[in-house]
């Protein structure tokens, strides 16, 4: 059984013979039913009543019941004395029609029609554990909400829906399910303001909520998410005073409380909770947009949103590629905490170039011959499995600048690419407007792990089936032009933004080996490569990105 938003359907079962308009005919001999012959049905669900709660803020359409091949309902029939003639006989749908489910395993027969018959008692879903029940009541007993109804198999297993009549002997039953319990439908709605010091409205993100559950007598209950997004709960029989629901939105736990005078039985209260909260950093997804404020602090723009304003272009200094803060790096972590962030967030790609087109180092320097001495350049990333778990693009910076930076021009003229990454920003040849805040690492040259997040974060390339791979480059086809579309798409929403290109290729901070170092090439015949080439190469205008941790 699913929910849709249709409208309820009657399940056709019955063929209706037409009757004769013409006026010499004879008269019609009605057959009456006899001992032997078979019990027909025909099933219908209705939804359940939507309930004017005071804390309703939103219309609840409802998701209708409709079934599925498979589906089985139980059919349980007493005489006048309540003694039991059908005892919970499973009947299964194929589409179309019901039909006894004579691959039942249980050894039930069929019912028939009985003239001692008295009262007809149809329920769904179907259980064995049914067997001998003959009241609404003994069903509830042995269908009780379950605690965990975050599964489609949880949800509908809680969701008892009955019918009964009781009079004269059937031959044919026209069922219409009611669901036997009350239903909570949670559709929680939050209101964002940027947290850029004058609480500007934004559009809210495309929101995931997740870890819904509901706290009814003190037991807690997993809710159910439906096909138009909704959260729905079956509750427990005698339900009543205030349902604590809890929700997580972007990373944070929000709550707020139902107030149910005592559930009504096939009813749905409704709650749709908006709530107004400041996007902050804890929130940050990939995509979104980096920005300073006045007095150096920060503050995020959703990645989604239509477009910036003019003041919001002039403050944003990079986008957001990753929040694995795994991916930030010990020493980046490290300096972080030292700057009053002791829960780091993720990684920031700025928005322009530190250089178009510079040499990465000496290539008859090896720095990693000196072992420990060359930290970070203790191991070479001369796989495409170190390259992704290399992501020390904060620790190789500083490194490479702390260490030939006072030796007189050997960081400009040899370690160039470093050169222009530690003048990112500054007014030392640098632009200033990019400056990186105090609550971030500064600026470095990513390292190669840290492209591979770009590329798959902001590019949307999958790169996961090299992750393990020995080899020590790649080169992928058909992914350059989408890796560079992708990733334009946030910057071409920025004034002054340098957007990527084919043809294009970026320096990383990983050293290759003793002669080589990698980088990231944007084929212009739509290959994207993982590779590496002299470290004092400086032709093909080989550029420089930097990136932050915050």
């Amino acid at each position: 059984m699913k929910n849709k938003l249709k409208y309820t359907f009657l399940l056709p079962l019955l063929a209706l013979a037409a009757c004769s308009n013409d006026d010499d005919a004879l008269p019609v001999t009605v057959q009456q039913p006899q001992a032997g012959d078979a019990l027909e049905i025909t099933v219908r669900a209705d939804d359940f009543e939507p309930d004017g709660a005071a804390d309703t803020r939103a219309t609840d359409n409802g998701a209708v019941t409709t079934f599925e091949n498979g589906d089985r309902v139980g059919i349980i029939i007493l005489d006048a004395s309540s003694n039991i003639l059908a005892d919970n006989i499973p009947y299964k749908y194929n589409g179309s029609s019901w039909s006894f489910d004579d691959a039942n395993g249980e050894g039930k027969t069929p019912c028939y029609y009985n003239e001692e018959a008295s009262t007809y008692l149809v329920y769904f879903p179907y259980s064995k554990e049914a067997n001998n029940v003959k009241t609404i009541e003994g069903l509830k007993d042995k269908f009780k909400p379950q605690s965990n109804q975050s599964t489609q198999e949880g949800y509908r297993a809680s969701d008892l829906m009955t019918w009964s009549t009781t009079g004269t002997a059937q031959k044919t039953l026209n069922v219409t399910l009611k669901h036997a319990y009350a239903s909570v439908s949670l559709s929680p709605k939050v209101n964002y303001m940027l947290d850029d010091g004058n609480n500007t409205p934004c559009v809210a993100p495309s929101i995931k909520v997740s870890d819904v559950s509901l706290t009814v007598n003190n037991d807690i209950y997993i809710a159910y998410q439906t096909s138009d997004g909704s959260y729905r709960c079956i509750l427990p029989v005698g339900t009543q005073g205030n349902i604590r629901c809890f929700y997580t939105i972007v990373g944070k736990t929000y709550n707020h409380t139902i107030s149910i005078s005592s559930a009504t039985t096939n009813t749905r209260y409704v709650s749709a909770p908006e709530i107004k909260d400041t996007y902050s950093l804890d929130q940050a997804r990939v995509g979104d947009f980096y920005c300073k404020k006045e007095g150096g602090n920060s503050y995020l723009i959703p990645g989604d949103v239509a477009e910036l304003t003019d003041t919001q272009q002039a403050a944003c200094i990079g986008i957001v590629y990753s929040t694995d803060v795994k991916r930030i790096g010990a020493a980046a972590k490290e300096v972080l905490k030292n700057n009053g962030v002791a829960n780091p967030h993720g990684l920031v790609m700025a928005l322009t170039n530190a250089s178009d087109g510079c040499r990465w180092g000496d290539s008859n320097e090896d720095e990693n011959s000196g072992g420990t001495t060359g930290e970070p350049f203790k191991d070479n990333t001369n796989q495409l499995a170190k390259q992704y778990k290399n992501v020390d693009g904060y620790a190789e910076t500083q490194w490479i600048i702390d260490t030939y930076g006072s030796s007189g021009t050997t960081l400009q003229d040899t370690y160039t690419a470093f050169y222009h990454a530690n003048r990112y920003g500054t007014t030392d040849g640098g632009t200033a407007q990019y400056a990186a805040p105090t609550n971030t690492t500064g600026w470095f040259i990513p390292s190669m792990g840290q492209w591979w997040d770009i590329l798959s974060g902001l590019g949307g390339i999958d790169l996961s089936s090299y992750q393990s791979s020995t080899g020590g480059s790649t080169s992928i086809p058909n992914t350059s032009l989408t890796a560079v579309k992708n990733m334009n798409t946030y910057l071409q929403k920025i004034s002054g933004a340098t957007q990527f290109s084919q043809g294009n290729s970026f320096w990383s901070s990983s050293e290759y080996n003793g002669l080589d170092a990698c980088y990231v090439y944007f084929s212009s015949s739509d290959r994207l490569s993982l590779t590496y080439y002299n470290k004092n190469y400086s032709g093909g205008y080989r550029k420089v990105r930097c990136s932050f941790a915050f």
